[in-house]
């Protein structure tokens, strides 16, 4: 079985939990992050075109800590999968590692887009003890 399988898209409870239950800091990051992604993802292709080893790790870097601060753990591991392959890996590689993050940053997109949808909480997010 697929480890990815087994973690969610977006762990909601720990991004409530890392921004103190805020709904602007949530709002403020996923906003944030749904601006920046493409830009990132674009980045890191060019990259991967243009051999350079440093941007790719740059970029994948930049994408991983804002995946960790909104709780998308399965891309998370995808881009750090990606920033291992720019240190050590072949170009092959990264294009294969690159595609997983692509596809884990268009379902975090997703999942973030319903979230700011979703009813507002009120001062503490339910089930965020």
């Amino acid at each position: 079985m697929d480890g990815r399988a087994e973690v969610a898209v977006l762990d909601e409870r720990g991004l409530w939990a890392a921004a103190g239950n805020d709904l602007g800091l949530v709002r403020d990051r996923v906003e944030r992050f749904l601006k920046d992604s493409p830009r990132h993802l674009a980045e890191m292709a060019k990259a991967i075109d243009a051999a350079g080893r440093r941007v790719l790790e740059r970029e994948a870097r930049a994408l991983r800590g804002a995946a960790e601060r909104l709780g998308g753990r399965r891309m998370a591991d995808a881009v750090r999968r990606l920033e291992g392959v720019a240190r050590s890996g072949s170009l092959q590689e990264a294009g294969v590692a690159y595609a997983v993050v692509a596809k884990e940053i268009r379902e975090l997109q997703q999942a973030l887009a319903e979230l700011l949808r979703g009813p507002a909480p009120g001062p503490t997010r339910p089930g965020a003890s």
